[in-house]
């Protein structure tokens, strides 16, 4: 499968919209998105059909847009660039930083502890 494309921060915008309620018009994302302009939402519906990200069908005049790539797939991607980037391809450094500058409930801790418990468990496979 080809890797997703890199989204911006408006493109994801719009495909969390599509991803939460596809099939959606373009007139669905205006409305989803009221602090974005028509044409903007337009604009971005398109340059994300040629990512890639999107497709489409036609219903008479309008076109009704569907997700391409998987919003699972597009967090890997982003995540793992995100690490690589800021924390130097270090994942461990991230996790630091996150306990370290950020409120964390106690539900989060244990999740989180829930999580790094299931990750030592011998033959877990892991994701690239």
């Amino acid at each position: 499968m080809p890797t997703p494309p890199a989204l911006s921060d408006t493109e994801w915008d719009v495909m969390n919209v599509v991803w939460d309620r596809h099939p959606v018009t373009a007139a669905d994302v205006i409305e989803a998105l009221p602090n974005r302009s028509a044409q903007t939402v337009k604009t971005l519906l398109n340059r994300l059909l040629h990512k890639g990200a999107l497709c489409y069908e036609t219903e008479g005049k309008r076109y009704r847009y569907r997700p391409a790539v998987t919003r699972e797939r597009c967090l890997r991607q982003a995540s793992k660039s995100f690490i690589t980037h800021v924390f130097s391809g270090d994942p461990g450094s991230l996790v630091s930083h996150l306990i370290e500058h950020h409120r964390l409930t106690e539900d989060d801790l244990a999740a989180l502890r829930d999580q790094l418990d299931e990750a030592k468990k011998p033959g877990r496979k892991r994701r690239r």
